[in-house]
């Protein structure tokens, strides 16, 4: 007996569908797998800005205190001169109660791992640590330090590479140096 060509189409049409459903839940798993990594990408991304954002932010802030000590009646001055041609170099401004700010220019970018550490010491004092900072894209650099413990009339301020944690102490040659007069207003 021969197979009714009704159910022969039925067979075929069944397993059509069979093929329809199969290629559909593929194509599900690879949305799923796509949208999947597209939306770390974007978590991730969003974490970069919001790392960004808090950097940029305390910058920021550090910006804003630096006019009252560069505007203060008693500020003093230190120039530290590049050692090389095209060096970094930097002026150093100080209330000594207020703080200090550096304004650095043509610095490198800090290599990977690495972030610039400032320093004070007093005379015969050994290095205060006064922050971290990294240079802006095009080697520039403010950091302000509010009421550096350390600064005073021949005060020196330093700074070197650290690891991207910091440091206790200076562990890297100074990049930068600077001293204040010792016979300067306190």
């Amino acid at each position: 007996m021969s197979p009714n060509p009704n159910q022969r189409n039925e067979r075929r049409g069944g397993s059509l569908w069979w093929l329809f459903w199969a290629a559909l839940a593929v194509f599900g798993f690879a949305a799923t797998a796509y949208f999947s990594g597209r939306e770390r990408q974007y978590v991730d991304e969003t974490v970069r800005l919001r790392r960004q954002l808090e950097s940029d932010t305390v910058q920021l802030a550090e910006w804003q205190q630096a006019p009252a000590i560069l505007n203060a009646r008693r500020v003093i001055e230190a120039s530290v001169p590049p050692a090389a041609a095209n060096g970094p170099s930097a002026r150093i401004f100080a209330d000594f109660g207020r703080g200090v700010v550096l304004v650095a220019s043509r610095l490198p970018p800090a290599p990977p791992g690495k972030i610039y550490a400032m320093w004070v010491s007093g005379p015969g004092q050994p290095p205060a640590a006064a922050g971290t900072f990294q240079p802006q894209n095009d080697g520039s650099a403010i950091h302000v330090v509010r009421n550096a413990a350390a600064a005073g009339p021949g005060a020196t301020v330093t700074v070197t590479l650290e690891d991207a944690g910091g440091a206790e102490r200076p562990s890297s040659a100074p990049v930068l140096s600077g001293s204040f007069p010792a016979g300067a207003p306190h």
